[in-house]
């Protein structure tokens, strides 16, 4: 975070060579399950023989085998003759014979091609070849190794990940344009797969294998060939781009008759020909490329549907050959053959009136070939590829976050250029298709290395698209479709049994794609002996667990390394340990003081003074290094905050002793860190003491001695009173309480504190990074309290605080252990069940926040919407197990961040904020 100085406009930057540089998933959410209805598509037609279950990979292996030695020894008396000695030319020829055959049939069947009269899409064989009589029990015959044949790129190191080198399923595509700057194909969200092959729509589904000619041999010729095919986002919707330059949408569910072929409209631009690129948006807008160069922008839902272009001197000069919106639909980019690329501020696509041709954000023109595609990046916000077309074969990597800085070149292809991009979130993985037939897998989290290559063809790949799940497809200039699961997962493993640092981090994004893989309703096996947990992403479900709650809330403990810990050491576990009735007696005793908010505002006071050392504090780091670190300042404000109100004290950490506030900090962030490894790894330290638990008692005694030390100095000043409890202090309202003792009031002091140092500082980093992200919201907060200096209503700044705890929600669930039997979405859930309300997944779901929920928009708050479920917004958890702090945080947020945006202008100069977990959603970036 930097405090100085407002950010130079970067509208219209060009990125080249030769200027001097300067110094992130969301995958797309589905709006429905994956299905196995075969209506989904009517009059779907099943097409008998010809569709082939996939071989397992086993009796592939045999087949093959059998192949080899029945070329080979075809009878007893080969073994005798010439064929046996190793190198004869009879063995020779039928060695490579029976390779030959091997390779064809590695996928799933012989690649043959039908008569050309006859070619339609369709598996590659119209019958699966019968299995040879006797070959799977045949005993194998290893005459040498195929590595090298299988994968010629044998340099390439292994990772440790296992992937699938081979396709599980090759489809024959007859017809399809041997254009590398054409999209002829595109996976919809509901798994339907859109195949163009000339004039004619194949729609594939290939879950159940059926294929279904759309336009039943009855296709428009009038306006060329298929140029290009996209899905609309919710799948709904299916367009067309034509060599005229029209674009026809269609909705594939509406029946067909003989009036109507279930063509919703044509969308025409004067003079545009040639419609090769088409990216939607939510909300019924569809930007289109055309060979001019020019980018329309159609709203298909009124009937002047352009709302806005871009071309004129501003634009590109030549065709457009990609076109992709990010996530947030903030950006949009465009690739040409005039080698550029271009990116596009989503502002611009409609306003009063027509917005014609404005100035690109970025300009990227260090290509030495054709932009060919180009692709946001779904797990690190801000990053852009684009890759080149003949004559480049790069993929340049860019940070859109910081001023278009390139951040990676990576020689993909040098033999031609690079014709797809897919990133896969749960791996954090970039898959690339090129010229020389090759998948290419490069890590980002090893440093952008390439981990495999494939050889997935002997032709160029034209077209690379992935799946709503773990699949990709390709289209090659043979004419043939082919699908990879290339990012499945071991089923009999699950993810979070690994104990990979990376994988843990990315818990939140593993909730996240269970929630698209699954539906609203999962239940995990967490293996290792601990059962089972259901996960629930749905609000109706939320409200039913929530209302059985009772008087005594169960829940699942979420750190319980600590609750062993303390239990070892002979102390309470703690408030969010406990369950029953100790529980229930201490959470009662606290009550009075901090869940009523006219008890809350005594401590306003001691809030304000805390924020106005935090500025003292924020200015004085300004002058000395230039920046502010906020990762750390924000700790020790948390810190102070905590020693003001739970010690009733100055504990100098904004001051003096601001070393020993970071030490202590970042012994605590540890604690945090080790404690999601060892709850999601193998709890081996259940059973015995493992490195990793003897680390953990370390952190934790050197922890508990700095905390202790501070509540035995706080107690020891305080005494019992006779005075009003309602102006006491927190520490000192405690020791008045006759039905606690000192042990109890350590316990609830120690639970405060650690539970509010880890939440609290995090969520003034996010305040922070959203309002430096959004300068008009930053105006309107500064307004806001210029107006009223005095005021603690500030309604724009609370709601930019309820909207940052909506994007950036600091934990990813709402446990509860079920008390009684429930109905959860039609299933039975016995009582003693654990269940996980993810709440970060509801929080920002499309279905329940339609109004652009990866975007930061701090107005909806401040209008009375009954369109969002009252069990999607619960940030703090729900009844009488909410998070006891509550009103204290809301209150020392509010106080200072009006504070900071009074007496400063916020600016983001570092890496985008994202999450990772760590046992709560904690930041990354700086």
């Amino acid at each position: 975070m930097n405090t100085k100085g407002k950010t130079p406009g970067s509208a219209g930057r060009t990125v080249r060579a030769s200027v001097q540089q300067q110094n992130g998933l969301t995958m797309r959410k589905r709006d429905m399950t994956p299905t196995r209805n075969t209506n989904l598509v009517p009059n779907a037609t099943f097409v008998g023989d010809r569709f082939l279950g996939v071989r397992l990979d086993q009796d592939e292996l045999d087949h093959a085998n059998h192949l080899m030695t029945s070329q080979l020894y075809g009878n007893k008396e080969n073994l005798n003759s010439s064929m046996s000695e190793p190198n004869s030319p009879e063995r020779k020829s039928a060695e490579g014979e029976a390779l030959k055959q091997m390779m064809r049939h590695k996928s799933a069947g012989v690649l043959t091609d039908a008569e050309d009269g006859d070619r339609i899409l369709c598996y590659k064989k119209n019958l699966a070849p019968p299995p040879a009589i006797g070959y799977i029990n045949q005993a194998k015959v290893v005459l040498y190794s195929t590595n090298n044949v299988i994968n010629p790129a044998s340099s390439v190191k292994k990772s440790t990940r296992h992937v699938k080198e081979t396709a599980s399923k090759v489809l024959d595509g007859p017809g399809l344009t041997k254009d590398l700057y054409s999209r002829h194909l595109d996976w919809g969200c509901h798994n339907w797969v859109a195949v163009a092959l000339g004039y004619e729509l194949y729609l594939w589904n290939t879950e159940t294998c059926v294929i279904k000619n759309f336009f039943e041999d009855n296709a428009p010729t009038n306006e060329g060939l298929i140029t290009s095919v996209r899905w609309s986002q919710d799948g709904r919707y299916i367009s067309l781009g034509y060599g005229s330059g029209a674009v026809k949408i269609y909705d594939p569910n509406r029946p067909k008759t003989t009036e109507y072929v279930r063509e919703l409209r044509t969308l025409r631009v004067g003079g545009a020909s040639r419609c090769a690129s088409i990216a939607w948006r939510k909300q019924g807008v569809m930007t289109c490329g055309y060979k001019s160069g020019d980018i329309v922008n159609h709203d298909v839902r009124i009937s002047q549907h352009v709302v806005s272009s871009w071309g004129g001197e501003n634009g590109h000069s030549r065709d457009i050959t990609a076109l992709e919106w990010s996530s947030d639909e903030n950006m949009c980019v465009s690739g040409s053959s005039d080698r550029t690329a271009k990116i596009w501020e989503g502002r611009f696509v409609r306003g009063d009136g027509v917005i014609q041709d404005p100035e690109p954000q970025f300009t990227i023109d260090e290509h030495t070939g054709q932009v060919r595609t180009a692709q946001f990046c779904s797990f690190r916000d801000g990053i852009l590829a684009t890759a080149g077309g003949i004559n480049d074969g790069t993929v340049k990597l860019w940070d859109v976050k910081r001023q278009c800085q390139k951040v990676r070149e990576l020689n993909v292809c040098e033999t031609g250029g690079v014709g797809g991009i897919v990133f896969n979130r749960p791996y954090s993985e970039m898959l690339t298709a090129s010229d020389d037939g090759f998948l290419r897998i490069y890590r980002f989290n090893a440093n952008y290395k390439l981990s495999h290559e494939i050889q997935a063809s002997n032709e160029p790949i034209m077209d690379l698209v992935g799946s709503p799940y773990d699949e990709v497809l390709i289209g090659d200039m043979e004419e043939t479709l082919k699908v990879f699961q290339l990012f499945s997962v071991d089923k009999s493993t699950n993810i979070l049994d690994r104990t990979d640092s990376k994988t843990i981090e990315g818990y939140n994004h593993h909730l996240e794609e269970m929630y698209h893989k699954y539906g609203k309703i999962v239940k995990e096996n967490l293996g290792f002996g601990r059962k089972h947990v259901i996960h629930l992403f749905d609000p109706a479900d939320a409200q039913t667990v929530l209302a059985a709650d009772g008087k005594t809330p169960f829940i699942v403990p979420l750190q319980e390394t600590t609750q062993k810990y303390r239990e070892m050491k002979g102390m309470n576990p703690g408030l969010g340990n406990l369950n029953g009735p100790e529980w229930y007696r201490l959470r009662s005793s606290i009550q009075h003081a901090m869940m009523r908010p006219q008890s809350v505002q005594t401590y306003l006071p001691f809030s304000q003074i805390v924020s106005e050392e935090l500025v003292k504090h924020v200015a004085k780091e300004q002058v000395r290094f230039g920046h502010v670190n906020m990762q750390k300042v924000a700790g020790r404000w948390s810190l102070e905050s905590a020693g003001q109100i739970l010690f009733e004290k100055s504990l100098g950490s904004l001051g003096d002793r601001s070393e020993w506030a970071d030490g202590l900090i970042e012994l605590n962030k540890k604690i945090f860190q080790l404690s999601a490894k060892m709850r999601l790894g193998f709890p081996l330290f259940r059973l015995f003491s493992t490195p990793s638990w003897k680390k953990m008692v370390e952190l934790e005694d050197r922890f508990y001695a700095e905390v202790d030390r501070l509540m035995d100095d706080a107690l020891d000043k305080l005494t019992v009173k006779d005075s009003d409890s309602q102006n006491m202090r927190f520490a000192s309202y405690l020791i008045n309480q006759k039905e606690l003792n000192r042990r109890d009031v350590k316990v609830i002091l120690l639970s405060m504190f650690s539970d509010g140092l880890s939440t609290t500082a995090p969520m003034l980093i996010y305040n922070l990074y959203n309002i430096a992200a959004h300068p008009d919201a930053q105006h309107k907060i500064q307004k806001e309290i210029k107006e009223d200096p005095t005021s603690t209503k500030l309604p724009f700044l609370r709601s930019c605080i309820k909207e940052t705890f909506r994007m950036f929600p600091i934990g990813t669930e709402v446990s509860r252990i079920t008390q009684k039997d429930l109905i959860l979405s039609g299933f039975h859930v016995p009582s003693g069940t654990a269940v996980d309300i993810n709440t970060n997944i509801l929080m920002r779901n499309e279905v329940l926040f339609s109004d652009s929920p990866h975007e930061f928009k701090p107005q909806r708050w401040l209008e009375k919407s009954k369109d969002v479920h009252p069990f999607t917004f619960l940030p703090f958890g729900f009844g009488p197990r909410m998070c006891a702090g509550r009103r204290f945080a809301e209150q020392d947020l509010l106080t200072s961040l009006a504070k900071l945006c009074a007496n400063f202008d916020i600016h983001h100069r570092g890496e985008p904020i994202t999450q990772i977990y760590e046992t709560l959603l904690l930041p990354r970036g700086n």
